[in-house]
C-alpha cells in the first residue's frame, strides 16, 4: 500500500512540474484569474436562487414526500435532481 501511494505522489509531482512549463496551462491560469470575480458573483447569485427554490420545495412538498421532510433533505434532493 505504501508503494502505491508513494508512486502516485511522485507521478502527481511530475505531472505538476510538466504542466508548469506548458504555455497553454499558463493561459488557462491567467484566464481563471481574470474571470474569478464575475464567476464568484455568479455562484453567489445561483446559491441564493437555489436556496429559494429549496425553501419553496420544502414548503410545498413537506407533508407529501419523504425526500422533502426537512430543509436539508430538500436541498439534497434538488441537487440530485439537477445532477441527473
Amino acid at each position: 500500500m505504501f508503494l502505491i501511494s508513494f508512486s502516485s505522489f511522485m507521478a502527481t509531482l511530475k505531472s505538476m512540474k510538466l504542466l508548469r512549463f506548458n504555455k497553454n496551462m499558463t493561459v488557462l491560469g491567467y484566464t481563471l484569474l481574470y474571470i474569478a470575480k464575475p464567476f464568484l458573483s455568479f455562484l453567489f447569485a445561483m446559491f441564493i436562487v437555489f436556496i429559494a427554490y429549496s425553501h419553496m420545495a420544502f414548503m410545498v412538498y413537506n407533508s407529501l414526500l419523504l425526500e422533502f421532510n426537512s430543509f436539508l433533505y430538500s436541498m439534497g434532493t434538488l441537487f440530485t435532481l439537477m445532477l441527473s
